[in-house]
């Protein structure tokens, strides 16, 4: 039993360790990366003016856009700060779950002592077990609470462009279509050049 006890121990700390270092990872690498920063004022006032001067906007066209870019930057806007809430939600219950009482203190106190009977042993291993199962809790609701938030955005993005492509003609939708298209092709050229350095 103390070899058992033991072995909990050690796993235990590590296994949580390696759970978050795969949350992390896994978030790092695979996930499709929300916008860091919103545009402000002045640089939606561009990009409008922009695309005023790209599709040749009628005054009515451009105070659509304008009034339709500003409430869905505000939306996105809202949207993350939700998010930055559950972040810092989901990082505090992992805190406290990392800062559980001392394992080590927990595991000599059960282990050296002589008069400490199985069964106590036995309860040592249950909340151990309790713990990491409480952290893979924990991550899986991550994942889908920030998987959750992406389908958000994108559904967020694709209702703004379905708006905005409203507002156009068909020439301006082709046109806007183009430079989108080119948009994204520079950005993804930007990213390219910018992962081989």
């Amino acid at each position: 039993m103390k070899l058992m006890v033991k072995k909990i121990a050690v796993i235990f700390p590590i296994t949580l360790g390696l759970l978050l270092m795969a949350d992390t990872a896994g978030a790092q690498d695979h996930r499709p990366k929300a916008p860091k920063r919103l545009p402000d004022s002045a640089r939606v006032e561009g990009m409008i003016e922009h695309l005023s001067q790209e599709l040749k906007l009628s005054p009515e066209q451009k105070a659509e856009i304008a009034k339709l870019h500003h409430e869905h930057f505000n939306q996105v806007r809202e949207m993350m700060k939700r998010r930055k809430k559950q972040q810092q939600s989901h990082k505090g219950k992992m805190d406290s779950l990392i800062n559980v009482p001392e394992v080590g203190k927990m595991f000599e106190k059960v282990n050296n002592e002589s008069n400490s009977t199985d069964e106590q042993k036995e309860d040592f291993l249950k909340k151990h077990q309790k713990y990491a199962d409480q952290a893979k809790v924990l991550i899986v609701n991550e994942k889908s609470n920030h998987m959750d938030h992406l389908h958000k955005m994108k559904l967020s993005r694709k209702e703004f462009e379905t708006k905005l492509l409203s507002i156009l003609d068909d020439d301006q939708k082709l046109k806007f279509r183009k430079i989108r298209e080119e948009h994204r092709q520079s950005k993804q050229h930007k990213r390219k050049s910018a992962h081989k350095h």
